[in-house]
């Protein structure tokens, strides 16, 4: 009968998957890059615990796959010298080709702030995942 229920085994669901699309899996595959921009802010931001903020980058993607420009949108951080590095750390990413054949251009917000630990002590490496847009 059509109202019965289905059993099904676990992680198993009867709702339809959601359909990602091109831009949201450049934007999963940056997420997952992010090391090097990351790097940039911790070398400088050491030592320095009023070195925070939130940077917004323009990033677009080429036919081959290749970062071709990577801009900083919007920042609330205030230090042109970690802007610029996370732009040409962010610029020499390589993807893959994009499927479609088009380029993509996708936004990406980083918040870049120095953890407290339990002792008190603040350190670096604590810039939270990069939070990603589309802007197409």
């Amino acid at each position: 009968p059509e109202d019965t229920p289905l059993s099904l085994e676990g992680g198993v669901s009867t709702t339809s998957a959601r359909t990602v699309s091109i831009d949201e899996l450049y934007q999963r595959l940056l997420q997952g890059r992010q090391a090097p921009a990351r790097l940039c802010y911790d070398r400088r931001a050491a030592g320095r615990p009023e070195l925070s903020g939130r940077v917004v980058l323009q990033v677009k993607l080429g036919l081959d796959g290749a970062v071709t420009q990577a801009k900083v949108a919007s920042t609330t951080l205030r230090n042109q010298d970690i802007e610029a590095c996370i732009e040409r750390a962010v610029g020499a990413l390589r993807l893959p080709p994009p499927p479609d054949g088009k380029p993509h251009e996708v936004s990406l917000a980083l918040q870049l702030e120095q953890e407290v630990h339990e002792d008190g002590a603040q350190r670096c490496s604590a810039a939270s995942p990069w939070v990603a847009t589309n802007t197409a």
